[in-house]
């Protein structure tokens, strides 16, 4: 999970809304139709580029069993759950906002 939380940051700070299960686990095609998708700067595709690179070279080393199999599924698992609570905080405050504009208007 340390490293993808490291990703998720590299993420956010280049502004990128690529899920990671979008960048990691994409087929090479589809990965570049989402960079052109999501019309990405040079400098986001490079970080998505890198992200990709490493997640799959510790996927493949022997010195980095923590991302194999089980562990990314579990850690992939944990980031859709992480962006399905933060879509949910941004709905509940729509909706408190909207509440309270409707209770002022009265």
């Amino acid at each position: 999970p340390i490293m993808l939380m490291q990703y998720r940051n590299q993420t956010d700070e280049a502004g990128i809304r690529l899920s990671l299960r979008q960048i990691i686990l994409s087929s090479m095609h589809d990965f570049n139709d989402l960079l052109t998708e999501y019309n990405l700067t040079e400098e986001q595709a490079n970080v998505c580029r890198e992200i990709r690179r490493t997640a799959a070279a510790e996927r493949n080393s022997n010195r980095h069993d923590w991302i194999s199999g089980e562990q990314l599924a579990r850690d992939i698992r944990m980031e859709m759950a992480m962006e399905r609570h933060d879509q949910l905080k941004a709905t509940i405050k729509k909706l408190r906002e909207a509440t309270k504009d409707t209770n002022e208007k009265k």
